[in-house]
């Protein structure tokens, strides 16, 4: 098989392995991967749902109905703006140390318990390898037209 072809399939098998990886994790805490992605930025600072929602690269109404679920589940709240009460916050309803503890991954050590056993030169040079293949995407990333364009046949 073709090397480039063999390490963009070895890629795609690692990424799906690691999501499974960490999918099961949050299903343990009531929780889904999309839950993480709008969680995350929350955990920085208080977000309005259109903040997110750029930051996230979802749409509105997507990202609207992960809050539902967050709300709902005692992950996040919706508190109005003092100023203009139009904006609406998204922030955490508890603490962020409450809120990580709650999550398994997002604890310290979670991630050296889940590669236990790689020696520190193969950690090494799997994050080189990584950083080459993230500096290569990117640079073709920015090679794309912004929005639009057609496909060459």
């Amino acid at each position: 098989m073709n090397p480039m072809r063999r390490m963009s399939k070895q890629l795609i098998q690692m990424n799906k392995v690691y999501l499974d990886v960490i999918a099961q994790e949050l299903t343990q805490c009531g929780l889904t991967i999309p839950q993480m992605f709008v969680l995350g930025p929350v955990i920085e600072a208080p977000r309005t749902i259109g903040e997110i929602s750029r930051l996230i690269d979802l749409s509105y109404s997507t990202v609207s109905g992960i809050v539902d679920r967050l709300e709902r589940d005692g992950y996040v709240k919706r508190v109005r703006d003092e100023k203009d009460r139009r904006i609406v916050w998204v922030e955490l309803a508890d603490t962020p140390e409450a809120i990580t503890q709650r999550i398994p991954f997002m604890q310290g050590g979670y991630f050296d318990k889940l590669f236990d056993g790689m020696s520190s030169q193969e950690v090494e040079d799997v994050c080189r390898s990584l950083t080459i293949l993230t500096h290569y995407l990117e640079k073709r990333q920015q090679s794309f037209p912004k929005k639009g364009g057609s496909c060459t046949r």
